[in-house]
């Protein structure tokens, strides 16, 4: 199955992509394209933390497959094992640092900046403005629906093949705390009319987050 999947995105795959300026996802996982691209060609998508789209496997891939060493990309991998959850014991995370994300996850408390190194996406997106505003701090989430909104429904990232079932909850509950949701009526109601849909013919899975969880947040 997961070699199907695989083939399956591989068919669709155009180094061109990964070769051009334009952020995308696909540099989270340079370790699936070894082999396949030339690494001395996506060197440009280092960022200030001299990682590939902050994923430590990545630009662990970009090191030993470039034609010249990286000392600051060197440095990176070093801070993730020392400094990242494994503390020297081994242990890497799939992404480095994630701040934001474990913030507005784990203790739900957020602000408003975006991890360096990640892409912006919904999902985080929408549980800060959420979280900002449920703490008292007016937060427009008008950036939101102008960057993610899609014909049917919201994406968590621009060009996913998945339909994001838990990043529309968020979207759909940051809109309905946003100082005046009137404002969103338009947006409100297609990622309803979305996680409707998708309840009612029995695809309420996600790929975020385990099936109980999903459907918990819809009940809620």
């Amino acid at each position: 199955m997961l070699m199907d999947m695989n083939r399956s995105k591989l068919a669709n795959f155009h180094p061109e992509n990964l070769y051009s300026q334009r952020k995308t996802t696909l540099i989270h996982s340079l370790e699936a394209f070894v082999g396949k691209i030339d690494f001395d060609k996506v060197a440009h998508h280092l960022d200030q933390h001299e990682s590939m789209l902050a994923s430590p496997s990545a630009t662990a891939a970009y090191l030993m497959n470039c034609s010249k060493w990286n000392d600051s990309a060197e440095n990176y991998l070093r801070n993730v094992i020392h400094l990242g959850s494994g503390k020297g014991t081994g242990g890497v995370p799939s992404a480095f640092p994630s701040s934001i994300f474990e913030t507005t996850w784990s203790t739900s408390v957020a602000n408003g900046n975006q991890d360096s190194g990640l892409l912006a996406d919904a999902d985080d997106t929408a549980k800060a403005i959420l979280m900002t505003n449920l703490l008292g701090l007016p937060t427009s989430p008008s950036r939101l629906v102008d960057e993610f909104e899609a014909e049917q429904f919201s994406g968590t990232y621009k060009g996913e093949r998945n339909e994001p079932l838990s990043a529309n909850c968020h979207v759909l509950d940051a809109l309905l705390h946003s100082l005046n949701p009137p404002d969103y009526l338009g947006p409100i109601t297609k990622v309803t009319r979305f996680l409707c849909k998708m309840w009612n013919v029995g695809r309420a899975q996600d790929k975020w987050v385990r099936f109980g969880y999903g459907t918990g947040q819809i009940n809620n």
